[in-house]
């Protein structure tokens, strides 16, 4: 899943200062345009579209500009020095101007999408779907400050997969890959919408679940072993079955829960990893926790 909460800015974001800076600057346009330099065309407005996209006004400033350039063409000043309505410059000027925000507006889109194309693209692990570690460890920063706000619980999983050399050595490197996936979706179908998973690198995982005491988190993680377990008996032919009999795909957790700690997100992710290597020392497939209470008192 996709950064929930705010990491980056979204397209719909509106921005009060660069939608009153245009303004101003269309105002000032329209001042000049009909004021002082009343024999040029209102093609000055045509640059407002790009000026809007780039300040992050965006689509509500793409729109603003074409109503004030639509009124400019179409409110005029006669002789007598009233305003009235008309059309400057004949009906074939209005529709050059629709036509050009509509282009405008479809290329905006175009590039907003691409744009938030790549945004997902470096935030995920390519090969699962999952956030990276960069990606993770914002989101865990974010989702720490909210719970210290609140006042609220916040578990950290850290997985490792265990035997993962012995089945890329048994199996090949491409039955490894289809492992790596199949963990992968497996994680994003067990956790809540508000959890967030990712790939750390290579066969290690993580696990961020708000809201979530000790007990709860291995609960979910015991769902997960469970699950995993399950796939492996019904995806898995025969022959793979065999090979893998000797060393199974399992998981070695390490699990913290924190109630406002005066921890970095490095730091609360580095004792999860602590934790994992505790459960890898007693066996595999095991589970060590930890809980950090806000009175820097620790108990595993």
């Amino acid at each position: 899943m996709i950064l929930k909460r705010p990491v980056l800015i979204s397209i719909k974001t509106i921005r009060v200062i660069p939608l009153l800076f245009t303004a101003g600057l269309l105002l000032i346009v329209a001042i000049v345009d009909h004021w002082l330099l009343p024999k040029f065309s209102l093609e000055l407005f045509y640059i407002f579209p790009i000026i809007l996209f780039v300040s992050e006004g965006k689509w509500y400033g793409l729109f603003f500009s074409f109503v004030a350039a639509f009124l400019a063409k179409t409110i005029t000043q006669n002789e007598e020095g009233f305003w009235e309505l008309g059309i400057t410059g004949g009906y074939w000027n209005l529709f050059t101007l629709i036509g050009f925000y509509l282009t405008v507006a479809l290329l905006a889109f175009i590039v907003n999408l691409f744009y938030d194309q790549m945004t997902a693209l470096s935030q995920q692990d390519t090969q699962t779907g999952l956030l990276n570690q960069k990606t993770f460890l914002a989101v865990l920063s974010t989702e720490q400050n909210r719970s210290e706000r609140l006042a609220k619980v916040l578990s950290v999983v850290y997985l490792d997969l265990d035997n993962f050399k012995a089945i890329n050595d048994s199996c090949g490197h491409a039955f490894g890959d289809v492992i790596i996936q199949f963990v992968g979706d497996v994680l994003k179908t067990l956790l809540r919408d508000y959890d967030d998973s990712a790939r750390m690198g290579g066969d290690e995982f993580a696990l961020l679940l708000p809201e979530t005491n000790s007990i709860n988190a291995q609960q979910i993680v015991q769902r997960l072993q469970t699950i995993f377990s399950e796939i492996q008996m019904s995806e898995f032919d025969n022959e793979i079955k065999e090979k893998m009999s000797s060393f199974p795909a399992t998981f070695s957790v390490g699990i913290v829960t924190y109630h406002t700690p005066k921890l970095s997100a490095e730091e609360i992710l580095q004792a999860a990893d602590q934790q994992m290597y505790e459960a890898k020392k007693k066996g595999k497939n095991k589970i060590c926790a930890k809980q950090i209470l806000s009175s820097n008192k620790k108990h595993k």
